[in-house]
């Protein structure tokens, strides 16, 4: 597993006590970085990105504990050109860099979480890139880390950024990213495959349902 050597490993909890059950079946190296002050998911996700040294990010939530074996796997899926590879969706999974230099980074305006993951996949259709989710990782549900926080700056966020109409099957960008990190430098180039190859588990229900996502029009209106 020398690639693995290849991959920045980020455990992303709000205690030292949390990252134990998730390393606990991990080689290093890995950071462990610990926040409960972080006014966003993304905001966290986003430090991790910039501090990242390898060309390929690996962000594991409390919830889950990954093997070697599933970091390996999120590398080789990620190397075959699939945008994002979520192996129990956003609380375990991996991206290039180049990806962050085509969408950009997560939009920290989703307050405390929520609504930022179905942000990410739809700005990945919006660019014709294709991503991988499955429910491969040992998984334990539990409150994540803006449970029991107010969330209502997210679902702003939501509604505000982007108008969904069923009857036309369209869904219309209103607002610009706003992030003010720089671009990213990666020493491998991939090619990423077309949003039609994506794979992701079916019916899982999302603030919106990415089952219906294949039969929208993404409309730029910024």
């Amino acid at each position: 597993m020398d690639h693995i050597n290849r991959a920045d490993i980020f455990i992303c909890v709000e205690t030292d006590e949390q990252a134990k059950q998730v390393i606990i079946n991990l080689d290093k190296p890995y950071y462990i970085r610990v926040n409960n002050n972080v006014p966003s998911f993304s905001k966290m996700v986003n430090d991790c990105i910039k501090d990242c040294s390898n060309d390929i990010m690996i962000f594991c939530s409390k919830k889950v504990q990954p093997t070697m074996s599933d970091i390996s796997r999120i590398i080789e899926l990620v190397n075959q050109g699939y945008g994002y590879v979520g192996l129990y969706r956003f609380a375990c999974f991996g991206i290039h860099k180049k990806l962050i230099n085509t969408i950009g980074y997560f939009d920290e305006e989703f307050i405390w979480g929520g609504c930022e993951d179905d942000d990410f996949r739809i700005r990945m259709s919006y660019y014709n890139i294709g991503f991988y989710e499955d429910h491969s990782v040992n998984y334990t549900p539990g409150i994540g880390a803006g449970g029991g926080r107010n969330c209502d700056k997210a679902f702003t966020r939501w509604k505000n950024k982007y108008t969904i109409c069923n009857k036309s099957k369209t869904i219309t960008i209103n607002l610009p990213e706003k992030c003010h990190y720089g671009k990213l430098t990666y020493t491998n180039d991939i090619e990423f495959k077309k949003y039609e190859d994506t794979v992701f588990v079916k019916n899982i229900q999302t603030i919106y349902s990415i089952n219906n996502l294949y039969y929208y029009k993404i409309i730029d209106n910024r």
